[in-house]
């Protein structure tokens, strides 16, 4: 297990950066929570005069702000926002993403929405049936450098046609020091072992 654990991780790491991007017919943003500073854990929690800051959460936000970039460069003429209402802060998380990306300058009409997933593999599947209606063949797929990994495979197991680029100028992302994304890498390769248990990949 350790051995399957570090050959993973080797691969998750080897994948983070790559951009493999093409122009296509839609950049599919995946969502995550929208909104930071809800809950809190640790001794600060306890002290006195402490209150819950909720802000946008910084992550996301650098995802869309990399998807309106690669829009307005005319990598694709459409955006995807997919992701679903999380259950802690009641938001939307594909609505809240595409008025970010309004306000950015994008025209409503040029992002299409996928409001209903809880899930990576959610996100992807229920993204290829609005790209199916929508008669849209191919796709850039924008996430963190850590989840590019399984987002290719379940991408590949769902019939993609697919590039990947992942957000590295992303404030959650150190592109300078990869052992300070430790937190975020060091989940992903159990991830990926249980999704292939689930046979999502």
């Amino acid at each position: 297990m350790i051995l399957l654990y570090a050959g993973i991780l080797f691969y998750v790491s080897h994948m983070a950066e790559r951009d493999t991007k093409v122009k296509s017919d839609v950049i599919l943003v995946l969502g995550g929570h929208v909104i930071s500073g809800t809950s809190c854990t640790g001794p600060i929690c306890k002290q006195k005069g402490f209150v819950m800051r909720p802000h946008p959460n910084p992550c996301v936000v650098g995802r869309v702000d990399y998807a309106v970039a690669l829009y307005k460069a005319g990598y694709a003429p459409k955006i995807l926002m997919s992701g679903g209402t999380d259950t802690e802060t009641q938001a939307n998380e594909a609505e809240t993403m595409k008025k970010w990306a309004i306000d950015s300058g994008v025209p409503a009409s040029d992002i299409l929405l996928e409001n209903k997933s809880t899930s990576t593999y959610e996100n992807l599947l229920l993204s290829r049936k609005v790209m199916d209606q929508e008669k849209l063949r191919s796709a850039i797929i924008v996430t963190e450098p850590y989840h590019i990994a399984r987002v290719g495979l379940v991408a590949s197991k769902l019939g993609y046609i697919y590039s990947l680029s992942p957000t590295t100028e992303n404030v959650c992302w150190n592109k300078d020091n990869l052992f300070a994304n430790w937190n975020f890498v060091k989940k992903e390769p159990l991830a990926i072992i249980f999704y292939k248990f689930l046979n999502r990949l």
